[in-house]
């Protein structure tokens, strides 16, 4: 029998690549960024990569206050 991954295991994935991503990569990060954890553990579950989410959301907010 095929073994599927759990949404829960899918979560946990998710929530410690968003972890090793933030931790590389948080001198350079917005402390806002903390406000999009559900946003981002979201988007790495559906298949995007973490560098990807994180950069949307950076992007997107910027824009928004830019505007």
């Amino acid at each position: 029998m095929k073994q599927t991954r759990t949404n829960k295991g899918l979560r946990e994935e998710a929530k410690l690549a968003m972890w090793n991503y933030y931790s590389e990569h948080k001198a350079w990060m917005p402390e806002w960024i903390r406000e999009y954890r559900e946003e981002i553990i979201s988007g790495i579950q559906v298949g995007k990569t973490a560098e990807d989410v994180f950069n949307d959301i950076i992007a997107r907010v910027e824009r928004e206050l830019v505007a």
